[in-house]
């Protein structure tokens, strides 16, 4: 069931169940992106690992495998290009095809960066980018497979990273709200970080989302709010000292008696 073509190298079709034979094939053709309509192929955080699937089709559509060459080595490589919008070349990874006759990028470990810009308005602008793969194999002619992504938005308890061009974990003890945002802020005194996600650390105390950061606007009774307009790190709710009772929620705007600039003054009110 194998045919040799002018390039020495060992081609066998599968899957053929035609009436014509049990194997029937023709010359590799083209190149085929195995699941290039689904979303897990056109979908990608900056940072993912690249996960491209190629094969070879020949004229009846079947997938070609492919023995090594006589000197051992693979008989084709698939050259992937990250692309952006302006053609420049991103990144670039290297896969042989496997005793199934694909080409798995995933097994490359190469990861995507996604390239972006800020202009002077401060507004971020994502470019597009373009898988292309293509084949270096004498005996097979096949235009390039291009793939145009879709960027997804950097996953919860990261930022995307103007270095690295890649979305990273935010350090310990540090959150954010908007993860296409550059960096991670500092955990309030009144909250509690973990994974880059933030919690109030007084049940029943309210926080506001102002600037992409968490400002806190009550507390409950039996609390002071400890507020200051620039810095946003010492959003806390103190508890009154011992011998000292409030019964009313500690309101930012409407009961200022309860409001603090600095925790060491809150006992004092």
């Amino acid at each position: 069931g194998g045919r040799r073509n002018d390039a020495a190298v060992d081609i066998s079709c599968s899957g053929n169940r035609a009436l014509y034979g049990a194997c029937v094939a023709s010359f590799p053709e083209r190149l085929m992106l195995e699941g290039a309509d689904s979303a897990t192929m056109r979908e990608y955080r900056a940072g993912d690992v690249l996960r491209s699937r190629i094969t070879i089709r020949d004229s009846f559509g079947q997938a070609v495998l492919q023995a090594p060459s006589t000197g051992g080595e693979p008989a084709g490589i698939v050259e992937l290009q990250a692309l952006d919008s302006s053609g420049t070349v991103i990144v670039t990874a290297l896969q042989s095809f496997n005793s199934n006759g694909v080409a798995d990028f995933s097994l490359t470990g190469a990861s995507l960066p996604w390239p972006s810009v800020t202009g002077p308005d401060g507004v971020r602008v994502y470019s597009q980018v373009t898988l292309r793969h293509s084949i270096f194999q004498t005996g097979v002619t096949s235009s390039p497979v291009d793939l145009p992504l879709k960027r997804l938005v950097c996953p919860r308890g990261s930022s995307y990273s103007t270095i690295t061009s890649k979305c990273e974990l935010c350090p310990e003890n540090s959150y954010n709200i908007d993860t296409d945002l550059t960096g991670c802020f500092p955990c309030p005194v009144g909250g509690v970080c973990r994974g880059g996600q933030f919690e109030a650390r007084t049940l029943g105390s309210k926080w506001v989302v102002r600037s992409e950061m968490f400002r806190l606007t009550e507390c409950p009774p039996g609390h002071i709010i400890v507020y200051l307009e620039g810095n946003p790190t010492q959003d806390q709710c103190v508890l009154c000292p011992r011998g000292k009772y409030q019964p009313d929620r500690a309101l930012l705007y409407s009961t200022p008696e309860l409001v603090s600039s600095e925790a060491s003054k809150a006992s004092q009110l």
